[in-house]
Parts: structure tokens; C-alpha cells; sequence
């Protein structure tokens, strides 16, 4: 997939994904990575969940609107979203037990409004992929010809589009990108 987006200082980026492309504490997780002095002694699976339960602690839930297709605007409150060609990412989090790279489908998934208290609960479950049957976790396939899954929130506007093109774009603070 290719992933465009507009960062911080204002300048197009584009980003090619074979397995992942997500959204909230997980770019919230890589910038406390790339400004940490523990990955030079830390790798993979433990700098990972370091990270995350570091910054779980600084990163909130947001509202996030979001549309599949020509289907109705829905809104979630979420910490979390993600969709999915491949299984993991993160350090081994096991964060889409279900998808498949040649299936032609792609996995939506939202964490719904949840405390820190209960995602560090259920933080070792992501790890196992056996987190879908949390009442917290938003599941949904796609097909990958599917025309367009949009979600919006106040801080940054993401679209889904056809053939894993998806396009991120960063919004300035405090202004909604509808």
C-alpha cells in the first residue's frame, strides 16, 4: 500500500506498507522510539512494550468518525486504529491474528474508548492475537476493492482507499478536518 500524508512541518511524505498502517498510540509509540536512548540497548519485542506502556499513559482516547464505502458515518472513541494486510507489527504484537497478505481483504481495527488500566490488562493479549473477543476491539474484513473506509478525528483525517492506498493527513492543532 502506499500511505501520503502531511507532516509536522508541512511537507508531503509518502510511505509504502505491505503490512500495517495504523494510527494513534502507535505513532505516539515510534516517536517515544525515535527519541529514546533505550533502543540502543533494547530491541524488538521489549523496547516495543516499553514504549507502549510508557506512552499509553500520555496518549488519550480521541473521536474518531469513520465511513466504509457509501455506508453511514459512524463515530468511535479510540486510542488505537489500524488496518491490516499482515498479522504483526510492534515488536512481534500479534495485532491482526486474522488477516492474510493474498487474501484480498484487509482487517479494520479500532480499540474502542477504554481506560489504561484495562488496555495494560489486556496488553498481553495482543501480543498472544487473542484480543478480537474484547468487548473494547472494533473487527471488521474489507475487500480490498472495497471504494473507500475514511476515518476523521480532530487531530488528523485518515482515508482507506482501493488497492491499500490510503492517504494520512496530519491536521494543524485544533482545527477539524472534515
Amino acid at each position: 500500500g502506499k500511505v501520503t500524508y502531511t507532516a509536522a512541518d508541512k511537507t508531503q511524505k509518502i510511505r509504502y506498507f505491505d503490512n500495517i498502517a495504523s494510527f494513534g498510540l502507535s505513532g505516539a509509540v515510534d516517536h517515544c522510539l525515535e527519541h529514546s536512548r533505550l533502543r540502543d540497548n533494547l530491541g524488538g519485542s521489549p523496547l516495543f512494550l516499553w514504549a507502549t506502556i510508557k506512552t499509553v499513559f500520555t496518549h488519550p482516547n480521541q473521536s474518531i468518525r469513520f465511513r466504509i464505502d457509501d455506508g453511514p458515518e459512524e463515530e468511535i472513541c479510540s486510542r488505537l486504529g489500524l488496518l491490516a494486510n499482515g498479522r504483526y507489527f510492534g515488536g512481534a504484537m500479534h495485532a491482526a491474528p486474522e488477516a492474510k497478505l493474498d487474501d484480498g481483504l484487509l482487517d479494520l481495527l479500532m480499540l474502542k474508548e477504554i481506560s489504561v488500566a484495562k488496555f495494560l490488562w489486556h496488553l498481553p493479549k495482543i501480543y498472544k492475537g487473542t484480543h478480537l473477543k474484547i468487548p473494547e476491539i472494533f473487527f471488521q474484513k474489507y475487500d480490498t476493492a472495497a471504494k473507500n473506509t475514511k476515518t476523521n478525528s480532530r487531530d488528523c483525517s485518515q482515508v482507506f482507499q482501493q488497492e491499500l492506498m490510503s492517504r494520512i493527513k496530519q491536521c494543524p492543532e485544533g482545527q477539524d478536518n472534515n
